[in-house]
């Protein structure tokens, strides 16, 4: 059995972050794929001064990986 998801086009999934270390941290990740491009998200939820509770959205066309440092990268 093939238990591989296949998205579709279009279509997108958010995850709540479990572990979530400070208010700069998204809330939610996840991705979307908008012609044949996948495309990731971070997510906040928000409170507006009105007391509208609102989900504010930032959207990159490659997820951030953190790159290991090496001695080079060292500055002494």
């Amino acid at each position: 059995m093939d238990n591989k998801f296949k998205q579709d086009d279009m279509t997108g999934v958010l995850f709540v972050v479990e572990d979530v270390a400070s208010d700069k941290h998204p809330n939610l990740t996840g991705n979307v794929l908008i012609k044949g491009e996948k495309y990731y998200i971070s997510a906040w939820t928000n409170t507006a001064k009105s007391g509208k509770k609102y989900i504010s959205l930032k959207v990159n066309e490659e997820q951030k990986k953190q790159e290991p440092k090496t001695h080079s990268d060292l500055p002494f």
